[in-house]
């Protein structure tokens, strides 16, 4: 499109919008608009432009649309894929490796810019994860807030400096550091299940964990938040803060918020009044050993206020959906795999016979945590991991100068694929991390929880997963239910 017909196209435009200036909800449309086109007329800025995009946008992009729908068959119409969010979706998703395994080969071992469905991200190489880790330049929590509408209402899940999000990371840190025949299931909802239940036993004792509402609605919130999230990036930013109101997943994500509150606050509330009467009698204050407890105890030591209800949510998301995922993923490897059946048994009867249920017993599974952990390296949770906006400007050692509001994450996957790293790594091998175990040099970083930049699927540096070690524990107690009660 030319300077021309791109100025005849915003003439005619504020032609056809003069009229509605009349009355005030024209005014309010009008200024809406301008907003939206201004936005849509920006131009980057041509300090990046050495580092190539691997699939540049249309030059007239009003939203993030046409980086999703230029990866489809031409026959799929602008219009078309505007009406229908799936569609966008899953355009971009269905094509991430696609397009990063082209800029593997056209770019090595360089960065190189992606547009994805949240905006443009600068792609770093895996090697550069080693000089980034720890860096304060970079931060996790404000790329979470914009991907995830921290200041939208129903999004509060994902705002940063609360309370809430300070407390969530101590605790996690600090503190948890019959035959019925053959039944056809859907793998993935079954698995949810299961760890949504023992993670809120683990995180709310007895109360709580058998409390159906509770489980169904930290489910289907999980859920809605990512879907909500993704349907409002489909806006442009200045209009979010507007149209999340009248978003069905928008507000069916401030219902569920709103019913998790219901049901926890007056847990929390008699709680508290129990330890008030128990104090003011001179009783023993009852102590609970779940997460409720321990969020009180560290938020009544620094003097916090937070939102409980908020917090259980964060502990459930932290939780639930990417450890679903990974024992989904092994689930569905050892069903193609029974011959890993018995020596898996074997294993495991071996452990619980001598120390019974204890994590000494968890820690002897070496041959399970190395099935896990091929299954992750296979399949892991997404192909890039470290997803940080810079706050500060930092000059990398290749020379790339990232300023403040750069969008960087770390290409992982396709490191742990590389045939350089691992022999053979094209096929599955659920021996692998087991004999590496055996290898001088390498013992410390073949458990599942290891986490290096050869293998970053939990992360790397000071934000690498602070519950890995819960979520594997999780995952294995789960496969010795599984393995020792199933075929």
């Amino acid at each position: 499109m030319t300077s021309g017909s791109v100025h005849q196209t915003v003439h005619h435009w504020w032609e056809q919008m003069i009229h509605l200036t009349n009355h005030r909800l024209g005014y309010i449309i009008t200024a809406l608009l301008t907003i939206v086109v201004a936005y849509s007329f920006r131009r980057p800025g041509s300090r990046l432009s050495k580092v190539p995009l691997i699939n540049p946008r249309p030059r007239l992009s009003v939203t993030n649309h046409e980086v999703k729908v230029r990866t489809w068959p031409s026959t799929l119409t602008y219009r078309k894929a505007y009406l229908e969010h799936d569609v966008f979706q899953k355009a971009f998703m269905q094509t991430a490796r696609e397009l990063m395994s082209k800029a593997r080969i056209l770019y090595a071992d360089q960065p190189y810019r992606l547009n994805t469905d949240l905006g443009q991200v600068i792609v770093l190489p895996s090697y550069l994860a080693e000089e980034l880790k720890n860096s304060p330049a970079l931060s996790l929590a404000t790329a979470n807030q914009d991907d995830f509408h921290g200041d939208i209402p129903g999004f509060e899940l994902s705002k940063v400096g609360t309370a809430d999000d300070i407390l969530v990371q101590t605790i996690v840190r600090k503190q948890l550091t019959k035959n019925l025949g053959w039944t056809e299931l859907t793998v993935r909802p079954v698995m949810l299940d299961i760890v949504a239940r023992s993670g809120a036993r683990a995180f709310l004792g007895n109360t709580l964990s058998e409390n159906e509402d509770w489980k169904r609605v930290t489910k289907l919130y999980v859920v809605s938040l990512f879907n909500a999230a993704v349907v409002l990036r489909l806006y442009p930013k200045p209009l979010r803060r507007f149209v999340h109101w009248f978003l069905p997943q928008c507000k069916a994500l401030r219902h569920e918020a709103a019913e998790a509150k219901r049901i926890i606050e007056p847990i929390i509330q008699q709680r508290r009044e129990a330890k008030t009467t128990a104090e003011r009698e001179g009783r023993v204050v009852t102590e609970y050993n779940d997460a409720i407890d321990w969020t009180e105890r560290e938020a009544t030591s620094k003097n916090m206020t937070y939102d409980a209800a908020l917090l259980q949510i964060k502990l459930s998301v932290a939780s639930s959906h990417s450890t679903t995922d990974l024992l989904t993923q092994v689930v569905l490897v050892l069903g193609e795999h029974p011959e890993l059946f018995e020596p898996l048994r074997v294993e495991i009867i071996d452990a619980l016979r001598t120390d019974g249920w204890k994590k000494a017993s968890i820690a002897k599974l070496q041959l399970m945590d190395s099935v896990i952990k091929e299954c992750q390296r296979i399949k892991p949770g997404a192909l890039t991991t470290m997803r940080r906006r810079v706050e500060r400007r930092i000059q990398l050692s290749n020379g790339l100068l990232l300023q403040p509001g750069d969008r960087v994450t770390f290409e992982s996957a396709f490191r742990m694929w590389d045939s350089n790293v691992h022999e053979r790594a094209e096929q599955w091998d659920p021996y692998r991390f087991l004999r590496m175990r055996s290898q001088p040099g390498k013992e410390s970083l073949a458990p599942l929880e290891a986490v290096s930049s050869d293998h970053m699927a939990f992360g790397y540096g000071q934000h690498a997963c602070p519950g890995r070690f819960f979520a594997a524990n999780q995952i294995k107690i789960s496969l010795c239910h599984l393995l020792i009660k199933y075929d």
